[in-house]
């Protein structure tokens, strides 16, 4: 392999593995690979450009990521027509995946392109199109999985990066309503749950959803991807939009018959809560332990998607005014850290 045979901007032994690996796949006639933006996970991706076409070429540490689930869940999802990525070739002993090429703009981009409302309704239409996928082979979403993910917040945005703790009474207050919120959560019909389905994670090509970073599905509350969807971390939709989204999911969706608005608006609201809060303290968990500054920005404008999730639900007085208090604090943390980060 040398520099005829590939171009690319990124370094390390892995990367000249893949790289190879790659230009076996086409043939070893001349590629481009080019690195792609890296999101949360361990994981990278490069996209690889021949003659014969383009491919996304994924390097997935297996001893950090689970690659055996994305290999299975993904031929599953692919021959229940789900919009996911085709996979071409793996090699599990590396990590190494070369998958279809969904092409370019995420559907935040198509958000931002004046296309919102049909790449909102087509990822509504994927979505219940995904929750008609039957299988015992997804393990389920557990209550207490759900309670370890709600506690992020404290053990990584308060106790991590804002080098705080609760008292033992405000921990208590906090954690009854916590569990108020699961109760809301847990009592949704169940049904297959990608768990990370937002903007950032579905592509747009030629008004047509795909689907990404679904290896982690678990079966579970039915609103959960619909509440990722319509209170997503990256993306603020005004309530008219997120009210029209709810409707047109619930609409003879046999999951609720006889489920009317507002309850399933309030499940949905409960359900946005509980990974909101997850989702911070993942963010601060990606700097404090493995030295990504690339999600800080997302935590303030997250903080204050919960705290008007959560002022209009009156039996989480001490969840709200934590995140109040909390505001200032962690805008005043968040401009020290980024400050000390390299332009």
């Amino acid at each position: 392999m040398n520099d005829s045979t590939a171009q690319h901007a990124a370094t390390g032994d892995d990367f000249y593995s893949l790289a190879g690996w790659v230009c076996q796949y086409y043939g070893r006639e001349p590629i481009q690979i080019d690195p792609l933006p890296q999101e949360a996970s361990h994981r990278r991706f490069f996209r690889a450009v021949g003659s014969t076409g383009t491919y996304i070429a994924m390097l997935s540490p297996p001893h950090l990521e689970n690659n055996e689930d994305f290999l299975r869940l993904g031929r599953f999802f692919h021959s229940q027509n789900i919009p996911v990525p085709i996979i071409h070739a793996e090699d599990l002993e590396r990590g190494f995946f070369l998958l279809e090429d969904f092409g370019t703009v995420h559907v935040a981009e198509a958000y931002e392109s004046g296309a919102q409302e049909p790449a909102l309704r087509c990822a509504i239409n994927v979505l219940r199109r995904l929750q008609t996928v039957a299988t015992k082979d997804i393990p389920p979403y557990s209550r207490q999985r759900f309670t370890d993910e709600f506690d992020l917040f404290h053990t990584w945005l308060v106790a991590g990066l804002l080098q705080q703790a609760w008292t033992p009474a405000l921990l208590e207050r906090i954690n009854r309503e916590r569990d108020q919120l699961l109760s809301d959560i847990v009592r949704q019909p169940q049904t297959v749950v990608h768990r990370d389905y937002h903007c950032r994670n579905l592509l747009w090509r030629d008004a047509q959803i795909g689907v990404i970073d679904f290896q982690d599905a678990l079966t579970g509350p039915a609103l959960y991807d619909l509440a990722s969807l319509l209170h997503d971390c990256y993306w603020v939709h005004d309530t008219s939009t997120v009210d029209a989204g709810l409707k047109a999911f619930l609409h003879q969706h046999p999951l609720f018959s006889g489920i009317d608005f507002n309850q399933a608006k309030r499940w949905l609201e409960a359900t946005a809560i509980q990974r909101q809060v997850k989702a911070v303290g993942i963010f601060a968990r990606l700097y404090l332990r493995d030295g990504k500054a690339t999600h800080l920005r997302h935590i303030s404008p997250v903080l204050k998607q919960i705290q008007r999730l959560v002022a209009g639900r009156a039996e989480l007085p001490a969840l709200s005014a934590t995140l109040h208090q909390l505001q200032h604090r962690v805008a005043a943390r968040l401009e020290q850290l980024t400050s000390d980060l390299p332009a």
